[in-house]
């Protein structure tokens, strides 16, 4: 698994942790490499973006971010009304 950790945002402006690609990049070799190279205590995300694409072919690379830096994009992708629901659950409004 090559593992790439030059400062690059995506095409939505975010800037991924790491890229991994290879053919052994895989959940258990990514969390190995995560876990060893970072630390413990962090969430970490891959998005699979099944949406038809408007810019292009997708990068051979697999952008893996800090679950914290795609907040905005998760509550979007939710909806205003689950976000709502849930900050009720949690008491917050």
């Amino acid at each position: 698994m090559r593992v790439n950790q030059e400062e690059k945002a995506d095409r939505y402006g975010i800037f991924p942790h790491i890229r991994v690609s290879g053919k052994d990049a895989n959940p258990q070799n990514i969390h190995e490499w995560l876990y060893n190279n970072i630390g413990s205590g962090y969430k970490f995300v891959m998005v699979f973006d099944c949406m038809p694409e408007e810019h292009g072919e997708y990068d051979k690379e697999y952008p893996i971010y800090h679950m914290d830096a795609i907040d905005e994009e998760i509550m979007e992708y939710i909806g205003v009304e689950r976000v709502k629901q849930w900050l009720k659950r949690k008491g917050v409004i």
